[in-house]
C-alpha cells in the first residue's frame, strides 16, 4: 500500500504549524492591554440588554441579533463576551 503523503511533506506541515503557533502567541503579547473594568462594564451592558429582551420576548424567542441591538453592541462583540445565549442568563 502506498502512503498518501511523503514524510518530507509531513515534516514541512508540522514545522509550519509550529511557526504559526509562535507567531500567534507573540501577536497577542503585542496587542492592546485588557482593561478589566471596561470589560466588566461591557459585560454588564450586554447582560442588561439580554435581560430586557428576555423579559419582553422570552428566552427561547429572543435572538442574539435582538440582544446585541438592545445592548448597543455588534453581534460579533456579543460573542466576545459570551459563547452562547445560555451564558447570558
Amino acid at each position: 500500500m502506498k502512503p498518501c503523503c511523503s514524510s518530507a511533506l509531513i515534516i514541512a506541515c508540522t514545522l509550519g504549524d509550529e511557526t504559526r503557533n509562535k507567531r500567534s502567541t507573540s501577536r497577542s503579547a503585542l496587542g492592546r492591554p485588557v482593561d478589566a473594568d471596561r470589560r466588566a462594564a461591557r459585560r454588564r451592558q450586554i447582560i442588561n440588554g439580554a435581560r430586557g429582551v428576555f423579559a419582553r420576548e422570552g428566552f427561547h424567542v429572543a435572538s442574539t441579533v435582538e440582544i446585541s441591538a438592545e445592548a448597543g453592541v455588534s453581534g460579533a462583540n456579543l460573542y466576545q463576551y459570551s459563547a452562547t445565549k445560555d451564558d447570558l442568563i
